[in-house]
């Protein structure tokens, strides 16, 4: 950071895998500022953090040096805290240094030991008491050579969005001793209450403050409160959206639909809030700081819908809302069959690799026929695709692919585009073409036109009830999600459709047969991504 006529900082840091870190920050002060009131010159502040693995703890140690022109102070701290069971033990060190004529001067120092215990929430413990947090304190003084201060407190959650903490602490040089009650309410995120009751020597106080902060999103006019800060922070409003226009850009009366789900993670830590709007605001970021996004389909219900991108990066900007907006675009599915051709009799062949490349993106995906030759893709972006079966499995059958290198488009259309009857047809590499067919070919087309129409209609009213299927799902309707997933699968028997099934039926705690759902997902499609039990918990845990 460079603030010309005030300041200039430079600052690294690094987190090793054994989970060793180190961190410095050094700034040097350019004269007086609102930046610098103190005259000082420079400044330096670091920080080392070790795991004590033997201990099952941790060490860590700062210094915060500041100079001025004749002088300098120097805070030192250090902790040591270590798990025993359900305690957690911490012993912290403080002192400041002060250095003047080439003398140290210590302060005295501090010793801290504090212990915390939880309370298990057993039903053999007493409910008041299920749930709480005991702490432990006592401040030892280095120049007193004395206990100067013990403290006690016991704290508990109260419901979802509150604690409740109750404290007692006594200052033995004056044996004086004070009792606190504390309530402290979460306002839904968007401000946060806290509560204090005090007694001390026969005095009595009582504090109510209301914390909270307000930003503007002024592109959208949109007021976000929150109850952390936001003045001096960054923030990013990203609005996803189905791009049924087709620009790349919201527009909201050419048909584009908000798609109001946190569906981004950012590589750093952020506060992240769906507005009544539906546009996901990402709160508390660093200015000035790039962070890589990764869009999480998995939060969308929607598995038709898929991003212009996966991944990308930003830099945000202080004091404002960056704009973001990520459009989706509804992807095909393709269904077909591999048949080779022997003296003029079709048999469908299973087992096959098959390489589906985009032409004008980077889109891959391997695709394997199933029993009998049959096979299907979903998640297909809009675009044109080439589709091949692997030359070396080719090479040991012996056979070649009758119409060379397959390709067609998928549109980008309002339901999804479903393109069915993409037939790979090979032939052994000493036969010549397959004789013509009887049937003249104004009717063979008639003919071909009511088949494949009849099977589309099926693959895409079995896709529409998956996609019903999972938004039941996602919004706790279990049985009715259920009643959709078997009503697809009677139409078409997907991977992916007996994947969700299981899905469905590990929520309705039927969890020995969600195991064997997703075991015969697994063995039909050994690359099919199954489901995480923890997202489904948590899905499980908010309808309830």
């Amino acid at each position: 950071d460079a603030v010309p006529n005030a300041f200039y900082r430079a600052q690294t840091s690094v987190v090793f895998p054994t989970s060793h870190s180190i961190s410095v920050n050094y700034t040097y002060f350019d004269g007086i500022s609102r930046f610098n009131p103190q005259a000082a010159t420079q400044q330096i502040n670091s920080s080392i953090y070790t795991p004590v693995s033997f201990l099952n703890g941790g060490i860590r140690a700062g210094a915060d040096i500041i100079t001025f022109n004749a002088t300098a102070r120097a805070r030192l701290t250090s902790d040591f805290f270590t798990r025993v069971g359900r305690i957690n033990l911490r012993l912290n060190y403080r002192d400041t240094v002060f250095r003047e004529e080439s003398q140290n001067r210590f302060s005295g120092g501090q010793l801290r030991a504090s212990g915390t215990y939880s309370i298990s929430r057993n039903g053999s413990i007493p409910a008041p008491l299920r749930g709480t947090f005991v702490r432990a304190n006592a401040v030892y003084s280095l120049e007193q050579e004395e206990i100067q201060q013990v403290d006690m407190q016991l704290s508990r959650s109260l419901g979802r969005s509150g604690r409740f903490t109750v404290g007692v602490s006594h200052l033995l040089p004056t044996s004086q001793t004070t009792g606190q009650i504390g309530i402290n309410l979460d306002l839904g995120g968007r401000a946060r209450s806290s509560s204090d009751f005090r007694a001390r020597g026969g005095e009595y106080s009582y504090r109510q403050s209301v914390r909270g902060s307000v930003g503007l999103d002024t592109p959208h006019q949109y007021v976000q409160l929150s109850d952390r800060a936001q003045s001096g922070g960054a923030a990013a409003t990203v609005t996803l959206f189905v791009d049924n226009s087709g620009s790349g850009t919201y527009e909201p009366d050419n048909g584009d639909e908000i798609l109001p789900y946190n569906a981004v993670r950012l590589d750093r830590s952020a506060q992240a809030r769906v507005g009544k709007d539906g546009r996901l605001r990402l709160m508390q970021l660093q200015s000035f700081y790039r962070y890589n996004v990764e869009v999480n389909r998995r939060a969308i219900p929607n598995p038709m819908l898929v991003p212009a991108t996966d991944n990308f990066s930003f830099i945000s900007d202080p004091n404002m809302y960056n704009q973001i907006e990520i459009p989706f675009y509804r992807t095909g599915v393709i269904d077909g069959e591999v048949v080779i051709m022997r003296n003029g009799e079709r048999s469908g062949q299973g087992g096959l690799r098959m390489y589906l490349n985009g032409l004008d993106n980077d889109f891959s995906e391997t695709i394997r026929s199933f029993h009998g030759g049959g096979f299907y893709a979903m998640d297909i972006p809009p675009g044109r695709y080439s589709l091949e079966v692997d030359p070396v499995q080719l090479d040991f059958l012996d056979v070649v692919a009758r119409d060379g290198l397959l390709q067609f488009t998928v549109e980008p259309q309002a339901q999804g585009h479903f393109l069915s009857g993409i037939d790979l047809v090979l032939q052994p590499r000493d036969e010549p073409l397959a004789p013509a067919l009887l049937v003249d070919s104004d009717t063979m087309k008639v003919l071909a036109e009511q088949v494949e129409a009849a099977v589309l209609a099926d693959v895409h009213n079995a896709f529409y009830l998956f996609i019903r299927a999972q938004e039941s799902l996602f919004n706790g309707r279990f049985a009715e999600a259920r009643n959709h997933i078997e009503q697809s699968v009677r139409l078409f028997e997907s991977d992916h459709a007996i994947a969700l099934k299981g899905s469905i039926e590990y929520m309705l705690g039927n969890t020995a047969e969600a195991r064997q759902l997703w075991q015969e997902a697994n063995r039909r499609n050994p690359g099919i991504e199954l489901p995480d039990t923890e997202l489904l918990d948590q899905i499980l845990n908010n309808g309830n």
